[in-house]
């Protein structure tokens, strides 16, 4: 399974997870939405949600195949 975004990839990981959490509000980071499809039709999650470690882990090797879980 792959969890997409929409947005440009950047070229880290580091830089990424800066993008993924870029929902200010309140003073607070938020998620934005995912996406089941490569389109970005099919939503997977809505943005502001909490996000767990598997699907962290499983959004970030759909653009960054080489990253381990002790990595991230």
């Amino acid at each position: 399974m792959s969890i997409y975004v929409n947005f440009e990839i950047p070229k880290t990981p580091q830089d990424f997870l800066l993008r993924l959490y870029s929902n200010v509000e309140y003073n607070k980071a938020h998620c934005v939405a995912t996406y089941s499809d490569k389109d970005c039709k099919l939503i997977q999650c809505y943005e502001n949600k909490l996000r767990s470690f598997d699907d962290l882990f499983e959004i970030f090797t759909t653009y960054y195949p080489e990253l381990t879980e002790k990595i991230l």
